[in-house]
Formats: structure tokens, C-alpha cells, sequence
């Protein structure tokens, strides 16, 4: 979904919540009501879900993985 779809479904309240930062910034400048919630970490943000018998990175050598995108490409 575009950031402008995002903003704009928050301002109607079809959503609650949006991990668009951006987005958000922008919303609230142009004078709509919404509460930024931010951490900073000091490490890249990565999740590994695997069966139960991988333990470390190196047990998925000659294994299937697959990937997906968390943030939709941009233009």
C-alpha cells in the first residue's frame, strides 16, 4: 500500500496504526491528530523462522530458504 494510502486510511480511522514513518510525519504537519512511537536500535531489524532443528545460520547450508520484502518497493 502507498504512503498516500496509508495516510489517508489513518485519517478516515480505517486504521489505528502504521509503520509508514514518513507517512506519519507527514500527516501530522498538515494538522491531523497521531502519536509517533519510536525506538532506535543499533542492530539491523531480522527475523529467521525455521523448524524447530535449526538452531544457527549454518544449519540452512544446502537447505530451501526463501525471503520476503517487509517494505514495498519504491517508484
Amino acid at each position: 500500500m502507498s504512503t498516500q494510502a496509508v495516510n489517508a486510511a489513518f485519517v478516515r480511522g480505517d486504521i489505528d496504526y502504521s509503520a509508514a514513518i514518513n507517512g506519519m510525519v507527514q500527516t501530522i504537519v498538515r494538522g491531523n491528530p497521531a502519536k509517533i512511537l519510536a525506538c532506535a536500535v543499533d542492530r539491523p531489524l531480522i527475523s529467521l523462522i525455521a523448524r524447530k532443528e535449526i538452531r544457527v545460520a549454518q544449519d540452512l547450508k544446502g537447505k530451501k530458504t526463501a525471503a520476503a520484502r517487509r517494505a514495498a518497493p519504491r517508484p
